[in-house]
């Protein structure tokens, strides 16, 4: 929880963030992974578009939708997250997270004894869409 929630909201905020996020995704630890895509996620909510890297994006989205089936469960859950991210808060990427979206089968998480699962990120961001919030920064990185 710490590594995805914590660490990324301190690393989305530093100067380095996006360096920090690009070497923890190479890890073989699943928290550090994870970490490392929640790190992105976050710094696609509150960086304007000028410091976003589109081609970095599309190529961490092309990796979801490539390897999300085979990652171990907390990295797939916050790809799924990633994906969400990326179409909700940059206009620009949003029809590529749609198609990654839409081009995989829904994923399943393993989220102890609960009925919870993540949500299915096309009808997440078609939602965001219908409400008007597209592209609407977060202010911090914090919950």
């Amino acid at each position: 929880m710490q590594s995805k929630f914590t660490v990324a909201r301190v690393a989305s905020e530093s100067l380095f963030g996006t360096e920090l996020a690009l070497k923890w995704i190479e890890s073989d630890k699943e928290n550090s992974t994870a970490s490392g895509l929640a790190t992105l996620s976050r710094i696609v909510a509150i960086k304007e578009k000028a410091f976003i890297d589109e081609e970095l994006y599309k190529g961490i989205l092309n990796r979801v939708k490539v390897t999300i089936h085979s990652e171990k469960n907390s990295v797939r859950h916050t790809m799924n997250n990633f994906v969400i991210a990326a179409g909700r808060y940059c206009r620009h990427l949003d029809d590529k997270a749609v198609k990654t979206a839409l081009s995989r089968v829904t994923i399943k998480v393993d989220m102890g004894v609960t009925a919870c699962q993540p949500p299915d990120a096309s009808e997440y961001i078609k939602k965001i869409h219908i409400r008007g919030l597209l592209d609407r920064k977060r202010k911090s990185a914090r919950c």
